[in-house]
């Protein structure tokens, strides 16, 4: 049986099909064995991608009205806060640097690979918000923020994120600039 260009590209696009298909449905019963379904991982979701460069206006007046207490150090921040962000970003559980510390900074991988992608810069927390600001490693160094809701009885969910934002003095300063449109709209691989 003889198979010209065209047949040997069509079978070829239907096997990258089936495999990307076999593959997410794989992923999704792995990720099930970590303790989250499916219905955890919306990564793709419309209510996990900021599209706006700033939280609602009432999400602002909660964030501005709030006291937050500071975190600089990553197991100072609530367990709901922690599941929320791994969460959000898609990991299994979390894993993000202390201020300061190593983390994968760049896509060469040289050092120890168990090096968090994400490292703190500056965090905080109230009984029913978190607000997450870091740096990501990779091909370029990212600089994201996300607020979590960590006061739902159902678990935490995502309430606003964006990427970019200025060096903040303080937690006043950051909550500044996010109710203040300072950083632009993120989604799913900004996280």
């Amino acid at each position: 049986m003889s198979f010209n260009r065209r047949k040997i590209g069509l079978l070829a696009g239907a096997q990258f099909f089936v495999m990307t298909a076999l593959s997410s449905i794989a992923l999704g019963q792995d990720r099930s064995s970590s303790g989250f379904n499916a219905a955890d991982f919306r990564l793709f979701s419309p209510s996990q991608r900021a599209s706006t460069s700033q939280p609602s206006t009432d999400e602002s007046i909660k964030l501005k009205s709030s006291a937050f207490t500071p975190v600089h150090d990553t197991t100072s921040f609530p367990d709901a806060c922690k599941k929320g962000f791994a969460k959000q970003i898609g990991e299994r559980s979390f894993e993000l640097a202390n201020p300061g510390q190593p983390y994968q900074a760049t896509d060469v991988i040289t050092q120890n690979p168990r090096l968090p992608w994400r490292r703190l810069i500056l965090g905080g927390s109230t009984p029913d918000r978190c607000i997450v600001y870091y740096e990501k490693g990779g091909i370029a160094t990212t600089r994201a923020v996300v607020v979590i809701d960590i006061s739902k009885p159902s678990g935490p969910a995502f309430v606003w994120g964006g990427i970019g934002g200025e060096d903040p003095h303080d937690l006043v300063s950051l909550v500044s600039q996010i109710t203040d449109a300072k950083f632009q709209p993120g989604g799913p691989y900004s996280w």
